[in-house]
């Protein structure tokens, strides 16, 4: 009997390895990609494909792809009058209302809204803008070449901003690399830029007023993409150099919302080149990265659970624009022919994983049994705080010798869960200890393979 439990799971823990799952998106030729995501919440999600610029050759009309369900059922539409170009970028505020950009690369292009959930878009303005975000039904921020442009009624009209309160474009410096929506971090009513010299655009107030800084990755180092936990942390990652060279990832973080940059070793190899990174909500420091293949780069995807000390590789697979919305709960683009350029949606529990919990503050420590117990290969341990405090959460062998730490950090009073995937170590008793500041407590569970 116990031969039978280990082996049905055992073959769940192979099954539950699969972190993307490829979502039926109809109408895509195989030469499309998928240039820009947003994702809204875990039911809404927003995207744009085009052409593979990784494969040239014909353009293909330019499609919006939207799904309202989590996945289950996806429109793939035409941006009414848009053929013969590349949607460049796509930004939303709910399930009906978006914007896109449009640009021909011949002085053609523009932004284009719906309000209907897609069946018809409205042309709103004619600049060539490679990024674009709504903060808001009404206000929204534009980026060009040339200058920034904001506006306040939902994108009627637009008005161009000082340039004595943006910034100025070192020579051959550009924003857009391989996805707009890679290329931005937004938290609040603070968004980033990242740039070709490992520089770094913020505006505080919704693109008013701009700084810029220079991060330590220096100005030969690309900035592929970057990602903000909140106001202060975040984690601007480089595949390439200046001259679009695939090199090997580094990363710089901050604490600092983007005032100085310390650089960080990168995934190393076989990652995959960073060339997109996302943080996922409600976590503690989990970013995960992915890269297409088209100039050389290392495809797939991998994350970090420890702001970017520590990475484990997910799969091999291509993909391009991609955001997650909350915990395990993202979604990616694809590329090339795989899934013919169609939508991938994030299926797995990631190792050590923690979460708290709609902001409820308990009335005392407490440190809960884990489940399943007995387990193979993954098991789920909950615990209380009900008040700041530093977190040791660490798991033992029968001999009480240490065999991994889950957490040691500061932690805000809330509901945590925290994941351990065993796979790797052998079946027996095993203790896990939480210790914060005065309080400690250790449980038993038994690794069953």
């Amino acid at each position: 009997m116990y031969k039978l439990i280990s082996m049905f799971l055992w073959l769940y823990s192979i099954t539950a390895l699969a972190q993307w799952v490829p979502q039926d998106s109809p109408g895509l030729n195989p030469n499309y990609m998928i240039q820009s995501l947003v994702a809204l919440d875990e039911n809404t999600v927003w995207a744009v494909a085009d052409t593979n610029f990784f494969a040239p050759g014909t353009i293909f009309t330019p499609k919006y792809l939207r799904t309202t369900d989590g996945g289950a059922n996806w429109t793939v539409g035409n941006v009414t009058g848009v053929e013969n170009a590349f949607l460049m970028d796509i930004t939303a505020v709910d399930a009906n209302t978006a914007w896109v950009t449009v640009n021909n690369f011949a002085g053609g292009g523009g932004i284009y809204k719906t309000s209907d959930g897609g069946a018809n878009w409205t042309f709103q303005e004619s600049f060539q803008s490679l990024f674009i975000h709504f903060f808001d039904g009404q206000d929204g921020v534009q980026v060009n070449r040339n200058f920034v442009l904001t506006t306040s009624d939902g994108g009627d009209n637009w008005t161009e901003v000082p340039s004595s309160n943006t910034f100025e474009w070192l020579a051959g410096e550009f924003n857009f690399l391989y996805s707009s929506s890679n290329a931005r971090a937004q938290v609040g009513d603070t968004i980033w830029l990242s740039t070709s010299k490992g520089r770094v655009y913020r505006s505080t107030n919704r693109g008013h007023n701009w700084t810029v800084s220079q991060t330590s990755l220096g100005q030969n180092r690309a900035i592929t993409t970057l990602a903000f936990k909140d106001a202060n942390n975040g984690i601007a990652a480089s595949a390439v150099d200046g001259s679009f060279n695939v090199v090997p990832n580094q990363l710089a973080i901050t604490d600092d919302g983007g005032d100085t940059w310390t650089t960080i070793s990168g995934p190393p190899a076989p990652a995959p080149s960073a060339v997109g990174i996302a943080y996922m909500p409600g976590t503690n420091g989990t970013y995960v990265i992915a890269s297409p293949t088209g100039f050389g780069e290392t495809p797939g995807s991998a994350y970090t659970l420890d702001g970017g000390t520590t990475w484990t590789n997910v799969d091999d697979t291509e993909y391009n624009a991609f955001a997650f919305t909350g915990l395990n709960n993202g979604w990616a683009g694809g590329i090339s022919s795989v899934n013919h350029g169609g939508i991938y949606k994030w299926a797995g529990n990631l190792v050590g994983l923690s979460e708290t919990e709609n902001n409820v503050i308990p009335q005392e420590f407490q440190l809960r049994q884990n489940y399943p117990n007995p387990f193979n290969p993954s098991t789920t341990i909950e615990f209380s705080l009900p008040k700041s405090n530093y977190v040791n959460l660490t798991v033992y062998n029968f001999l009480g010798e240490e065999v991994v730490t889950l957490v040691a950090d500061e932690l805000g009073a809330g509901e945590y869960r925290y994941s351990w995937d065993a796979h790797g170590f052998a079946s027996g008793v095993y203790f896990y200890k939480l210790t914060a500041g005065a309080y400690a407590e250790t449980r038993k569970m038994i690794l069953l393979k």
